[in-house]
Order: C-alpha cells, then sequence, then structure tokens
C-alpha cells in the first residue's frame, strides 16, 4: 500500500491512498567519479549521490473492498448483512458486504488529485512498506484504460526527488562613511589643492620674472 501526503499553504493536510499498489520500484543510484583516485581520499569527494526515484503501479476502484478515508466525495460506507438468493429465489446465506450511502466517484476524483500534483509541482512525502520519501514530486501518471478493468484506475506513478534549499534575508551592514557626503568632502579637497598649487605656479613665475631683469 502506497500513500501521499502534503500541507497546503493554508496549513491544513492532505492524504491520498490508493486502493492497491500492484508493485512499486526504488531507484538508488550514485554517480562515480571516472578518474583515478588517490589511496586514502576522501570518498565522498568522488561519488555523488543520485536523486531518489520510485516508480508506483496502482489501482484506484469506484467499488473499494473498505471504506476509503479520503477522496470518497462526502460518501460514506458501512459493512451490512445482505441475504443471497439462488436464482429461483431460494435464500442461501447472509454476506457481510460493503455498502454506500450514494454513488462512488472515486476513480475521477484521485485522477484529477494527481494531475493537480503533477501540474503544480507539489511536493509530497511517500509511505511504502519499504520506506518513506521527503520530498518528492510526482514526475509522470500514465493511467492504462483496458475492458478487463473497466472503469477502474490502473496507472503508472513516477516521483522524483527535489532538492530543496532555504534562504535568508539579513540586514545589510551600515556603511562606515555616509555615501555622498564623502565625494563632496573629496570634491573640496581637490578644489583647494587646485587652488593652491595654482597660486604657487604665480608666485614662482613672478620671482622668475624679477630675476631674470634684475628687479
Amino acid at each position: 500500500m502506497a500513500e501521499f501526503s502534503w500541507t497546503l499553504e493554508d496549513g491544513q493536510e492532505q492524504s491520498l491512498t490508493f486502493d492497491a499498489t500492484v508493485s512499486d520500484s526504488h531507484e538508488a543510484t550514485a554517480t562515480i567519479t571516472e578518474h583515478p583516485v588517490e589511496e586514502g581520499a576522501n570518498i565522498s569527494d568522488h561519488v555523488r549521490k543520485d536523486l531518489d526515484r520510485v516508480t508506483l503501479s496502482i489501482v484506484v476502484s469506484n467499488t473499494p473492498i473498505t471504506s476509503p478515508a479520503d477522496h470518497n466525495d462526502g460518501v460514506d460506507g458501512s459493512i451490512q448483512s445482505v441475504q443471497l438468493t439462488g436464482p429461483n429465489g431460494e435464500e442461501l446465506a447472509r454476506a457481510q458486504v460493503l455498502v454506500f450511502d450514494g454513488g462512488v466517484t472515486r476513480v475521477r476524483s484521485v485522477y484529477e488529485e494527481l494531475l493537480g500534483l503533477v501540474e503544480n509541482g507539489t511536493r509530497v512525502t511517500l509511505i511504502t512498506s519499504l520506506r518513506e520519501y521527503d520530498d518528492m514530486a510526482l514526475k509522470r501518471v500514465s493511467p492504462i484504460r483496458e475492458a478487463k478493468t473497466g472503469d477502474a484506475l490502473v496507472a503508472t506513478v513516477e516521483l522524483q526527488q527535489l532538492i530543496v534549499v532555504s534562504s535568508e534575508i539579513v540586514a545589510a551592514p551600515e556603511p562606515r562613511e555616509t555615501r555622498g557626503d564623502r565625494s563632496e568632502e573629496r570634491g573640496r579637497e581637490n578644489t583647494e589643492d587646485e587652488g593652491e598649487a595654482g597660486q604657487s605656479l604665480t608666485a614662482a613665475g613672478v620671482d622668475a620674472f624679477t630675476s631674470f631683469f634684475g628687479g
């Protein structure tokens, strides 16, 4: 049995269970370097774990053998005792059967939910009998319609692990000097330096002229 669970933006918890899981394939691989590895080197530098992948073959029916816990569209089922009769109307035996209080449309409801998970890129937790996976996304949903399965939903669901990172907004450090004011000070310094340099050149020219004419 496989089950999905996820959380909506408003914090509401959601879940999706299947009536049967025919098979589940778990893929755990790693990428290994093809370059020579030095003896004693940290192996984690040369082997990188790949993303987890899981492929499910699931079945959902409008006539389940137990009352589904989700996606039942408000229809409830209960176990009731039913009298079985023969071809001539004779009473044969009584049986305990699951009886619903309305029409069951679970197949369409579950299929639409699966499509929504794919289109929205929803991050789900996958629970299987072998392992539980966090941060998974549905990559592919492929239903198979055959005469022998009737109106049941028989589909292949492929999931792949997501790489989840977190970001943080921090306050920028205050500058030691206020921008703008420093440029004005530099401008005044440059102007003063140029004025002093001009006055020095003028004085030097006057002295040279006086000395040349013997003044």
